[in-house]
């Protein structure tokens, strides 16, 4: 099964994330299934919404991330399952 993660975290980076899927990816690859993970921020976006001013840094990173989120959405249809985490 093709596996579809839609998330707004960098892997390894939010506790929400961890907690409800991140921990079980090992387990999917023992399983024989395989997944892409496509997070709404980059590890270097994630970064700068934790520092103050940046505000056309942090605005181009929201505008990058919606339209990362609708090439994906395009390309969800070659995927079995789509996992959408808030």
């Amino acid at each position: 099964m093709k596996i579809l993660f839609l998330v707004p975290y960098p892997l390894n980076e939010a506790p929400s994330q961890r907690f409800r899927f991140e921990q079980y990816f090992q387990e999917l690859l023992r399983e024989g299934h395989s997944f892409e993970v496509r997070s709404f921020l980059t590890a270097e976006n994630w970064q700068s919404f934790y520092q103050s001013g940046q505000i056309l840094t942090k605005t181009l990173s929201l505008i990058r991330g919606s339209f990362s989120r609708c090439a994906a959405l395009i390309e969800a249809i070659k995927y079995d399952f789509i996992f959408i985490h808030r």
